[in-house]
């Protein structure tokens, strides 16, 4: 996990100076020079700064945590039997899998530019593949990857020596890593993932 030992002794950075010095960090196109880390732990560190900032984005999140929501197909598809089935499967791993509680992780994506959780999978005989559990990404662990626009890289930092690897993260990935663990065709994830 990463630590910016700046912001331990501090609550903000004292001047705009260095505000400047970590965004410069942050844009670097070189990868050598191109560090986010420090960014975003003074992004993260802002709403506990401006108490104004912290109800805006307290508040935003509580209207979409409470905002019913289903898993279904868009109405004017006519779904066969067989993907009805899978649909009653899918929601059933949702509300079993504790996959609702990312709405939080969802929702520092749209205020932050990303996101991103890690998901570890199980199989049983009675609920054949599942979440076991869910992990979120810290956005001091994340980073976009410049060459590939639909990937994220995921920074793994040592606590100790602040020394860190990178690893991508790709969508095509992750959704081939979740349609060879969950029975479901490509064709109905993507209707799925549509809406």
């Amino acid at each position: 996990m990463f630590i910016n030992s700046y912001l331990t002794k501090r609550l903000m950075v004292e001047s705009i100076e260095k505000a400047i010095e970590y965004y410069k960090k942050a844009v670097y196109v070189d990868p050598k020079y191109r560090d986010i880390r420090y960014f975003m732990s003074l992004l993260i560190r802002l709403p506990q700064i401006d108490q104004h900032l912290f109800s805006l984005i307290y508040f935003r999140k509580q209207a979409v945590q409470s905002f019913a929501y289903t898993i279904k197909f868009p109405d004017e598809y006519q779904a066969t039997e067989t993907e009805k089935k899978q649909l009653l499967e899918i929601q059933e791993r949702f509300s079993s899998s504790g996959l609702h509680s990312l709405i939080d992780t969802t929702m520092n994506g749209r205020l932050n530019g990303m996101s991103a959780a890690q998901l570890n999978w199980e199989h049983s005989d009675n609920r054949k593949h599942f979440v076991s559990s869910v992990k979120s990404l810290q956005l001091t662990e994340l980073d976009y990857d410049l060459e590939n626009d639909t990937s994220l890289i995921h920074i793994d930092t040592d606590t100790n020596t602040q020394k860190w690897k990178e690893k991508t993260l790709t969508i095509v990935q992750h959704i081939a890593f979740v349609l060879t663990q969950c029975p479901v065709s490509k064709m109905t994830f993507r209707r799925l993932s549509k809406n």
